[in-house]
Parts: structure tokens; sequence; C-alpha cells
């Protein structure tokens, strides 16, 4: 069990800048789905790629499975062809026709 110090450094951002990045994802699979009618899922080695990187991201909270950075849920950020990580460390792919 960890220590309540160590939960509490754990800090996600406000909940009205994980609102903003809730609302400006579902804004990016709109556009995905009506304008370019591709594919939302990342392929299943890029979405293990993103996983494996993010696990050893020091801004992960592996037991949440979270981002300390964006406070998204690192599984369903990963899926996403039209998510990026905030800190750069992983693209959004090309949308294919």
């Amino acid at each position: 069990m960890k220590k309540l110090s160590e939960l509490e450094n754990k800090k996600y951002p406000p909940i009205l800048e994980q609102g903003k990045n809730l609302v400006l994802t579902i804004g990016r699979i709109v556009n995905t789905i009506t304008d370019k009618n591709s594919d939302l899922v990342t392929p299943r080695k890029i979405y293990w790629e993103r996983i494996e990187i993010c696990k050893a991201c020091p801004r992960c909270d592996t037991k949440q499975k979270r981002c300390l950075e964006c406070g998204c849920f690192i599984p369903m950020k990963a899926k996403l062809v039209v998510e990026a990580c905030p800190l750069g460390k992983w693209e959004e792919n090309e949308l294919v026709d």
C-alpha cells in the first residue's frame, strides 16, 4: 500500500482542464468520422507501443492507468488515432482513407 505522502504527490490537472481535454477529443473524433470517414482505432502494434511508452513515463499513474499530465485514461487514449501524448512522446496516427 502506498504511503499517504506518495498519493498526495499525484496531482491530475484541474477538473476544468480535464473537461476541456475531453471536449477536444470528442471534437477530433467527430471530425474524423464525418470528414475523413476513417478508422478511429489505432492499429494493435501502435497501441501497444503507446502503452509501453506511457508505462515508462514518470507522469503515468500505473495503478489508475491515467496520465498525470492531461488526466486521460491511457488505455482509451492510446486506442484513438486522433490522440497524441501531451508530452510529445507519441503522435497521432496518420489517417488513412
